[in-house]
């Protein structure tokens, strides 16, 4: 009996999406091989390097500085190794007593990180799971991406730096804000919000992986208006475009948006036009964009007006260090047998007269996310999605 074949026509549409997958994924899928750990060089380009307060903090997403003041706000939740909405973990949504917003006045000689009191916020012991923070210093406003497993919001604080402490003023959620990553303020009552995904890993784990190694444009850029008093919560949440697994999102400039793609190795550059009307949102053209030989995670601008990015070599050694982190910390000895070590880290740096110029690959301080630099003062920080501590470094 003849074997049945696929019509001519089907044939051609298959071929046709593969090459068209290969010719837009063949860089970042090519990373799979060049950035395994047997193969991934090492550089470190960084002055003075040293992991700092690793038995004070532990697994922090996100970093932002003050620079007039000279402080460090770190997001930390050492329960990500049983719960992270990201990767993949859904163990135990308790959150851990270390897990917080810590301030770190790193301007001052010989001090630590000190968890900042969360006031008026009762849902913190169970539910509080901070991601992507922002600072709005004129306001004292400080919002927080909190990956609760009741579902996603952005909480909203009144933030007191002298005195280590920020009062709860409200919970926002919406349901543009599904899988909230990042955010970039434009006022005390307006910012930018990345989504991740389209699919939540949580409910659809495996169309979630398939949007991240296929490249789906499921992520987004939200822009969030606030009612002018912000305790009143949401006005108005606008999806502003789509893009694959949009992560870390800065100013680059008063005009220019920086959003990072972790599927696509890329950062790409928006103009960013405001209204005419106050109850339209923001326009957002592409500009450029920045090929990277890694998957992007925050993004951060330095004084000087460098991008500054941290990110991932390689997605399967992330997702293994995800899987196995708790056991690193485990009581048990049979269960740290099972502990995986070997996270990987890439930081690197972008200007438009330089292009992009590599800091720090390495794994003696694995899965970084976030880097920042004071440039006045010289002293640079690297944050950890599963590390313990800071990398610090001083030009």
């Amino acid at each position: 009996m003849a074997s049945a074949r696929l019509p001519s026509a089907v044939v051609t549409v298959l071929i046709s999406l593969i090459a068209l997958l290969l010719y837009n994924r063949g860089g970042p899928l090519s990373r799979l091989y060049l950035n395994a750990p047997s193969r991934l060089p090492r550089e470190n380009n960084l002055s003075q390097p040293s992991i700092k307060f690793s038995n004070t903090v532990r697994n922090c997403e996100d970093v932002i500085l003050d620079v007039e003041e000279g402080f460090a706000l770190l997001s930390c939740d050492p329960s990500r190794d049983v719960w992270n909405t990201v990767m993949g973990t859904f163990i135990d949504p308790t959150s851990s007593p270390s897990t917080g917003i810590y301030i770190w006045h790193y301007s001052t000689p010989d001090t630590e990180p000190e968890q900042v009191k969360l006031l008026d916020f009762s849902r913190r012991s169970q539910e509080f799971h901070p991601l992507g923070i922002e600072y709005h210093a004129p306001s004292n406003t400080l919002f927080i991406i909190n990956h609760s497993p009741s579902g996603p919001t952005v909480e909203l604080f009144r933030f007191y730096p002298s005195e280590r402490a920020a009062t709860h003023i409200t919970t926002l959620r919406h349901p543009r804000l599904a899988t909230p990553n990042s955010l970039a303020v434009l006022s005390s009552t307006e910012f930018l919000v990345t989504n991740d995904h389209y699919f939540h890993r949580r409910f659809n784990p495996f169309f979630a992986l398939l949007e991240t190694y296929l490249a789906f444009r499921g992520g987004s850029v939200i822009h969030v208006k606030l009612h002018p008093n912000i305790a009143d919560g949401i006005k108005a949440a606008s999806n502003l475009m789509q893009l694959p697994f949009a992560n870390g999102i800065a100013h680059l400039n008063a005009s220019t948006i920086a959003v990072a793609s972790s599927s696509m190795n890329t950062v790409y550059l928006y103009s960013i036009t405001q209204p005419a009307s106050e109850d339209s949102p923001p326009y957002l053209e592409q500009l450029s964009s920045i090929s990277l030989p890694f998957h992007p995670d925050n993004l951060s601008v330095d004084g000087s007006g460098k991008l500054l990015i941290a990110g991932h070599p390689h997605g399967p050694t992330l997702e293994k260090v995800a899987k196995s982190n708790r056991f690193c910390h485990s009581g048990v000895a049979e269960e740290r047998e099972k502990c995986f070590t070997e996270g990987l880290s890439w930081v690197a740096e972008w200007s438009e007269v330089e292009g992009v110029k590599t800091l720090y690959v390495g794994d003696e301080y694995g899965t970084s996310t976030t880097a920042v630099r004071d440039v006045g003062r010289g002293v640079g920080v690297v944050t950890g999605l599963y590390a313990e501590g800071v990398y610090v470094w001083r030009d």
